[in-house]
């Protein structure tokens, strides 16, 4: 895959992180277990990896759609997406065969994610001071579903 390309879906992977923190490295993870074989993903550290990602996954899913709770979520979150979502490209990168530009990928990946989540924290305290809350849990049901959407078509390019 072209480099450009392989970059800019890291750089997608990495922006998603801003919403949701761990459905992206999940997904990347779960990818690039298919593609190494069924020995790497039987590997402990991996797979102890896969479940940690799955419960934090769960637990941010239902925490965020609790209004005061996910502004808490989201003042932790504005060090966690960062740190997520530059290990995010730095994986994808890994996964498309890219090794050369994997510290200005960490950079860049920690830069759209920390963006994106400025964007989705802004929304939400907009949408408490409006709606007192009320709307916060519909928002969040929707930025599940771009995510989750967002994560598959371009994993989809990952692995064509």
């Amino acid at each position: 895959m072209d480099f450009g390309v392989t970059f800019f879906i890291a750089l997608s992977f990495a922006a998603l992180t801003g919403v949701r923190a761990f459905v992206p490295p999940l997904v990347a993870t779960c990818l690039l277990m298919a593609d190494r074989g069924p020995e790497f993903g039987a590997e402990p550290l991996v797979s102890a990896g896969v479940l940690v990602l799955l419960t934090l996954d769960t637990v941010e899913f239902f925490a965020d759609k609790i209004p005061t709770i996910d502004h808490m979520q989201d003042v932790l979150g504005t060090f966690v997406r960062p740190m997520m979502g530059g290990l995010t490209a730095v994986l994808v990168m890994k996964l498309s065969g890219g090794s050369l530009s994997l510290f200005p990928a960490l950079i860049m990946g920690g830069l759209a994610a920390l963006f994106v989540h400025g964007l989705k924290a802004g929304a939400r305290v907009v949408s408490t001071a409006t709606t007192g809350g009320a709307v916060n849990p519909v928002l969040s049901f929707l930025e599940d579903m771009l995510v989750a959407g967002l994560v598959v078509a371009a994993g989809v390019v990952v692995v064509a």
